[in-house]
């Protein structure tokens, strides 16, 4: 699911800690076949997530 371009912005949107794992996140651009390297500290700042444990 992209986390960009919400048509009704949902009240609360959470990102895993787990993807601070990572140097590159890629993130889903609306298609299938279409993704974007991006950061934590980006999709954080861009998305306003709430940064949580979500997996194991």
């Amino acid at each position: 699911m992209s986390p960009l371009g919400w048509i009704s912005k949902p009240k609360i949107i959470l990102i895993d800690e787990a993807l601070n794992d990572f140097e590159v996140v890629w993130a889903a651009a609306g298609h299938p076949h279409a993704v974007y390297p991006t950061t934590y500290a980006e999709l954080i700042k861009c998305t306003n997530a709430t940064p949580m444990v979500i997996g194991d």
